[in-house]
């Protein structure tokens, strides 16, 4: 997720295969969704006591450093506040899907 939220703009779009319109915000949401599901899921499955919500608020702390980054590095990219709703968002999900589905 780092490594590929900060390459340069113009390297994404050179190897664009699709154009589906607000793509990039799909991408967003299944990042972070997968994100916070993931970590849950592997911290429980190793009994790990760490909240659920400590993970989703690390979501959330990456998601705004990540776009805050893309702003100040001058790679293209851009500090885009749906971005950073759809992180949320998908934050949001992936943590209502871990207590639904995997939560023992």
């Amino acid at each position: 997720m780092f490594i590929g939220s900060l390459l340069p703009k113009a390297a994404i779009e050179r190897e664009k295969l699709i154009d589906i319109p607000n793509l990039d915000k799909i991408v967003h949401f299944t990042m972070y969704f997968g994100f916070v599901l993931l970590w849950n899921f592997a911290f429980q499955q190793k009994r790990k006591n760490v909240s659920p919500y400590y993970i989703f608020a690390v979501s959330i702390a990456f998601g705004l450093i990540i776009e805050t980054l893309q702003f100040w590095m001058n790679l293209g990219r851009n500090f885009e506040l749906y971005d950073i709703i759809a992180n949320i968002i998908g934050s949001i999900l992936g943590l209502i899907a871990f207590y639904k589905f995997f939560k023992s």
